[in-house]
């Protein structure tokens, strides 16, 4: 199938990496990978990180030439015309103004990868995207769902549960470990200066001035109630607080704590496996790309329980969710793990399996082939 393919919140192609646009690119991914024709048909970002009405009317604006764009292109050259157009992450503060209006006037079946409701946003500062990310909901023959907190959003709309299928997060399978992971570990120690010897605490995250800042600053209070005992922080990741979190870690942990910087996605892959634990906070995650990542490489994690987090770490089973931001239980997960080496090997092998199993690319595919046929 032709698929017109579009994502509001950020483009597979945006030049700053996250979550939400690796995410962009394997869905893009998988659809090639099924044999359909796909193509991105704007780059228009419809995202407003405010809930000023007066940012959300631009971005309605924005959307009108885009529109007569794309509708100009398809009359004029039928063969150009989509059979699909497919939306990935829409919601209140990335609605997709484009979608609804083509879809509708060209007859083509609507669907939606990542949806997200949130009722509380109908009346307010957000009631513009809310209302505009509703009428896609409405319009979608099919919603694909990743998390469970987001099924319990639609539960409350029989007509909008009904479409509703299950698309859980997924990562792409990345290249194995060359060198042996006994070599690359070494290596790492040598060039950050770690010790081998003692558990390594691994965090890949950009550094933004939001939550992300915020979960830095728990993790870094939570890492320095633990210095009784040996363990070293890798941190992976840059940006706009790294001024920030930087200084505040090396004053509170020392040397315990190394700063990476962003690294190459095959490079942290590398990290990744050489490393013992998995920690992020996670404040306000949609569900955790890095997350994923890391249970893919066989690491346990210890995360707080909120978002769609438990949609992909299963408590004692893969990792440890610690409940209400509570920083005196995060301590003691991390703190059980680090003397624990068979406990850190059991829960990183399951999740591991967990990721092949039901989060993979293969399963993934799977999912998407259904929903698309």
């Amino acid at each position: 199938m032709r698929i017109a393919y579009y994502c509001p919140l950020k483009s597979p192609d945006h030049p700053k990496p996250s979550g939400d646009r690796l995410m962009a690119r394997q869905i893009r991914d998988v659809l090639l990978a099924l044999g359909h024709e796909v193509t991105l048909v704007s780059e228009l970002r419809s995202f407003v990180k405010s809930g000023r009405s007066d940012e959300q009317l631009e971005k309605q604006d924005e959307a009108v030439p885009e529109i007569d764009r794309l509708r100009r292109h398809w009359r004029s050259d039928s063969s150009s015309c989509p059979d699909v157009w497919m939306t990935y992450h829409n919601y209140h503060k990335a609605p997709d103004w484009l979608g609804p209006a083509l879809a509708a006037e060209f007859a083509l079946p609507y669907l939606i990868i990542e949806p997200s409701i949130a009722p509380v946003k109908a009346e307010g500062s957000w009631s513009l995207g809310y209302s505009q990310a509703l009428r896609g909901f409405e319009l979608a023959k099919k919603l694909l769902v990743m998390t469970a907190k987001d099924h319990a959003g639609f539960a409350a709309f029989p007509d909008l549960a009904a479409k509703c299928c299950h698309f859980p997060p997924f990562v792409a399978e990345r290249e194995a470990v060359t060198g042996g992971l006994h070599d690359c570990r070494y290596r790492i120690a040598e060039h950050h200066g770690l010790d081998p010897r003692c558990p390594w605490i691994v965090t890949t995250a950009m550094m933004r001035d939001d939550v992300k800042l915020q979960s830095y600053l728990a993790a870094i209070e939570i890492l320095a109630d633990l210095c009784d005992v040996p363990w070293q922080w890798l941190v992976i990741g840059d940006g706009e607080a790294r001024d920030t979190i930087e200084p505040k870690a090396k004053a509170a942990l020392g040397q315990r704590v190394v700063f990476a910087g962003q690294l190459p996605t095959s490079d942290v892959r590398h990290y990744l496996s050489a490393s013992d634990i998995y920690f992020w906070p996670a404040f306000d995650e949609a569900y955790g790309m890095a997350i994923l990542e890391a249970q893919s490489a066989g690491l346990p994690a210890v995360a707080f329980d909120e978002g769609g987090v438990n949609s992909i770490v299963q408590h004692e089973r893969t990792g440890f969710l610690v409940p209400e931001r509570d920083h005196a239980l995060a301590g003691t997960a991390l703190r059980r793990l680090m003397g624990d080496a068979d406990l850190r090997q059991n829960l990183g092998e399951e999740a591991a399996r967990l990721v092949q199993r039901d989060l993979s690319f293969a399963a993934a595919a799977k999912r998407l082939g259904e929903a698309l046929a």
